[in-house]
């Protein structure tokens, strides 16, 4: 389908006539794209699910992975008009976790909350140290949280936290959801520290 919805939008056989056709092909594979993505992340909460992901827990600096994730994301930001700010403690312990699930599950919060958003909105992504010798990164948005009934807005969100919550929860940290429509939505995944981990 998406392949397809390519190959009709480069014209190769002559004009598609009507603009209006280029738009309904340009959301056809829209809609395949985000439907290839949600059966991935399906599978890959399968996996999480049945204890089959593999993990290399190390030594690693939840700022370096943050600041990745918002580096990869910023041109789907910018496409959307959503402005991405961050603001990262300097003093924060290293995490012992196995840096491409923690990288995944980052990556997927912070992309949910940049969906959520409308033009001109924002998406405040910050770490800090939390009480118990743990670290979090919070991820803030003015999307759906501030347009519709905070019931209906947290049950939304949540839909699209089941896997990065998994990965989270697979490296010993905890995921935590607040949606209120005058506050937008606020997403913290909190991590032990290198040296609670190890006691």
């Amino acid at each position: 389908m998406i392949e397809l919805a390519d190959a009709m939008l480069k014209e190769p056989f002559g004009p598609l006539g009507d603009v209006r056709y280029r738009g309904c092909l340009a959301q056809i594979r829209t809609s395949g794209e985000l439907m290839l993505e949600r059966v991935g992340e399906l599978l890959d909460l399968a996996t999480v699910e049945a204890g089959a992901l593999r993990l290399d827990p190390r030594r690693i600096a939840l700022n370096d992975v943050v600041a990745g994730c918002v580096a990869r994301l910023q041109s789907e930001a910018a496409r959307g008009r959503i402005v991405v700010r961050t603001s990262f403690s300097t003093d924060l312990d290293d995490l012992e976790a196995d840096e491409r699930s923690v990288s995944r599950a980052a990556c997927l919060v912070i992309e949910h909350a940049i969906r959520r958003s409308v033009a001109g909105g924002q998406v405040i992504v910050s770490t800090g140290s939390t009480e118990s010798a743990a670290i979090a990164l919070r991820v803030r948005d003015t999307g759906a949280g501030a347009t519709v009934p905070a019931a209906g807005s947290a049950g939304a969100v949540e839909d699209g936290l089941a896997l990065p919550r998994a990965l989270v929860e697979a490296n010993g940290g905890r995921l935590k959801l607040s949606a209120r429509p005058e506050d937008g939505t606020l997403v913290e995944i909190i991590m032990p520290t290198r040296r609670a981990a190890n006691g």
